[in-house]
C-alpha cells in the first residue's frame, strides 16, 4: 500500500516537471548539445551494428 502511495506521489510530481522540461531543453543549450549528441551516438552505433551482421553475413 506504501509502495502506490509512492508511486502516485512521483507521478503527480512528474506530470507537474513535465511542461517545464521541454522549456528547459530549448534554453539550456548544454542540454540541446547533449541530446543532440547522445542520438547522434546512438545513430551511429546502430550503423555499426548492422554493418558487421552484413560482413559476418558475407564471411559465413
Amino acid at each position: 500500500m506504501l509502495a502506490i502511495a509512492y508511486a502516485l506521489i512521483v507521478a503527480q510530481d512528474l506530470s507537474m516537471i513535465r511542461p517545464f522540461a521541454a522549456q528547459a531543453i530549448q534554453d539550456v543549450w548544454q542540454l540541446r548539445v547533449l541530446l543532440s549528441s547522445s542520438f547522434f551516438g546512438a545513430v551511429m552505433l546502430i550503423g555499426l551494428i548492422l554493418r558487421l551482421r552484413a560482413e559476418q553475413g558475407d564471411a559465413a
